[in-house]
């Protein structure tokens, strides 16, 4: 993935994790675990060990993480990503 689709693939995260409890949203918790599945998977395969550590967390707390540590979570990773790939997204 280049630089803009890793930062929009992190900041989906907290789109699911927002949508979870939406009443008219087809995201659920098992999709929303799903998708940090997917994203570790991706991020450890890179070798960002970084990156995939904090996806891990995410996914290992689950609906116990609160909105505002995925918030936080989710725009570190994305500082992240713009200080590897340079720049900003």
């Amino acid at each position: 993935m280049g630089k803009i689709q890793d930062v929009n693939a992190i900041y989906k995260i907290l789109g699911l994790y927002e949508d979870i409890d939406r009443a008219d949203s087809p995201v659920n918790l098992d999709s929303y675990l799903g998708y940090l599945d997917r994203m570790y998977i991706h991020w450890l395969g890179s070798g960002q060990y970084e990156i995939y550590n904090s996806i891990k967390g995410l996914y290992i707390l689950g609906r116990e993480a609160t909105h505002q540590q995925v918030k936080s979570v989710v725009f570190g990773l994305i500082d992240n990503i713009n200080k590897l790939e340079g720049g900003d997204a």
